[in-house]
């Protein structure tokens, strides 16, 4: 396989699920976005811009001297100066009910570029206001600007006026002047005369197309009412922004949390413990033997793992749970019930189980004690369960560590086949440490038992590291979705009369998946 390509696939699963399992961060940052931009939406007063467009008519105090384009004869700061101007403010005023300052805050002045058009916006608190300050606004100023063009022609005409007067007057002269020449100064007066008189011709032409100027100042070519009126805040805009920007923080934290909780949460954090694959997870709530109805299929595929991975003959196989609760699971409990009810002969070492604990699994599995204690170790056996027996060392015995004598005595008659196949040790949360590695010193292999957002990935390494230190076989880890304190009554069944018939009608299963695999190793 191609290691380049696999690379960034690895990655990619990697983030999913980191997302997968901090999908409350998600949930979490849209809600607290969404939150922020109702509370900004809720202390924002909201408004309304309205405008309309006016296209201007130009008139040039010099309007025949050149051939320029209209743009190019308008002054863009004077139109908006004139928009802005007292004049207009206060027509808008008296129209629309509002103070001066109050319409020259709202008020926006827009000469749209290379063009005669130029747009007055007007802001407010709802759209009607807007529409209505806008379109007062427009009026005002066509009515202003007409007024001010009007007065512009009216100067025009009177330069006009004047200069006509002065060409008159030279005319006169001229006049004279070719009714007294005589000789060669007839054809100059006369030249002289023909030139005022052209000059005139021209002026009164120009008088005459200057009247006809358009002095209304241009026209409105789209009022407020059918312009787009905007809306601030945009609603459903910061919604959307709260919406998105809560997820990427809740994204930046998913990725934080998962980088700083160091508990164990699926699979993959086992994987990644080093301690095995992962043998069954169980999802009851309580600890309960035999096995609650949701946890029996599990537990039974454990026994088959187990059962395949050991070599034919006795075994000691310890089950250690590393947990943060203080009393042990039911994990091997149920395991060796199962072993059992697959006609497997077993025994159950509770190894520095607590009394409250063992008086549990005594009631629950009918256990009848045995009158002779044997080096510090009190011995149960089952009725129900031929062959099934369970040994609780004392932890007050005069022996140093009863539990690893124990161990050690169940390895040294297993070499000697003259004790039952296959022997669980039960190691509760917080057991000793000696003891903990005496078990896999001795044993055939360990199950390690983690309880998924309690244990803690370290844990679980540190007991990995140690066993493999003293050359345990990791056979795998049983997750538990929840902490399971023990609960009131049994798991499965109405009555121990049915546990011991479906024990009976499971023996031929348990054999017939008995294999013969070789141990399995965890390369460290």
């Amino acid at each position: 396989m191609d290691t380049d390509s696999a690379t960034p696939t690895l990655g990619l699963l990697h983030y999913i699920r980191v997302l997968r399992r901090r999908w409350y961060t998600l949930v979490l940052g849209a809600l607290g976005g969404a939150l922020a931009a109702v509370a900004f939406l809720a202390v924002t007063p909201s408004t309304s811009t309205a405008f309309t467009s006016v296209d201007l008519a130009v008139v040039s105090s010099q309007p025949f001297a050149l051939a320029r384009p209209e743009p190019d004869l308008l002054n863009r700061t004077t139109e908006e100066q004139t928009a802005r101007s007292p004049a207009v403010i206060a027509l808008v005023a008296d129209e629309i009910d509002r103070s001066i300052a109050d319409i020259r805050a709202s008020l926006e002045v827009v000469v749209l570029p290379d063009s005669t058009v130029l747009q007055l916006r007007y802001t407010a608190g709802s759209r009607d206001a807007a529409v209505r300050g806008a379109d007062a606004l427009a009026e005002a100023f066509l009515e202003v600007r007409s007024a001010a063009n009007a007065d512009r022609v009216d100067r025009i005409l009177a330069e006009y006026d004047d200069r006509l007067d002065t060409l008159g007057s030279r005319l006169a002269a001229a006049s004279r002047a070719v009714s007294q020449a005589s000789g060669p100064q007839v054809a100059a007066a006369q030249a002289e005369q023909a030139v005022v008189q052209a000059e005139i011709d021209i002026l009164l032409q120009e008088r005459s197309r200057l009247t006809g100027i358009d002095t209304t100042g241009g026209e409105m070519i789209a009022s407020a009412e059918v312009n787009r009126v905007e809306t601030a805040p945009n609603r459903p805009l910061v919604l959307a922004t709260g919406l998105l920007g809560g997820l990427l923080l809740g994204l930046l934290g998913a990725f934080a949390v998962d980088g700083i909780d160091r508990r164990v949460r699926d699979r993959h954090d086992i994987d990644d413990s080093e301690v095995g694959p992962v043998l069954a997870i169980l999802r009851g709530k309580q600890s309960a033997t035999p096995s609650a109805a949701v946890d029996v299929d599990a537990v039974r595929s454990v026994r088959e793992h187990l059962l395949a991975a050991t070599p034919p003959g006795t075994a000691v196989v310890s089950v250690a749970d590393v947990s943060t609760q203080e009393e042990p699971t039911d994990v091997a409990v149920n395991l060796a019930v199962e072993l059992a009810a697959a006609d497997v002969p077993t025994e159950l070492v509770l190894a520095e189980y607590p009394e409250r604990t063992v008086d549990e699994i005594r009631s629950a599995l009918v256990l009848r004690r045995r009158d002779a204690v044997a080096d510090g170790v009190t011995t149960y056996e089952s009725k129900a369960r031929p062959g099934f027996r369970v040994h609780v060392p004392d932890p007050t015995a005069d022996a140093a560590n009863p539990a690893t004598m124990f161990v050690s005595r169940v390895r040294e008659l297993a070499e000697s086949g003259a004790v039952a196949p296959m022997t669980i040790v039960a190691l509760p949360p917080r057991a000793s440490r000696s003891l903990v590695l005496a078990a896999g010193r001795l044993g055939t292999s360990v199950i390690t038992v983690c309880t998924a957002g309690s244990t803690r990935k370290r844990d679980l390494a540190d007991v990995a590291d140690e066993l493999v230190s003293v050359n345990a076989t990791l056979q795998g880890t049983v997750l538990l979705r929840h902490r399971r304190p023990w609960g009131a009554g049994r798991g499965r069944g109405a009555d121990r009369g049915e546990e011991s018939a479906a024990a009976a009608t499971e023996g031929a299963d348990g054999k017939a998946h008995r294999g013969k695999r070789p141990k399995r190793e965890v390369a460290r």
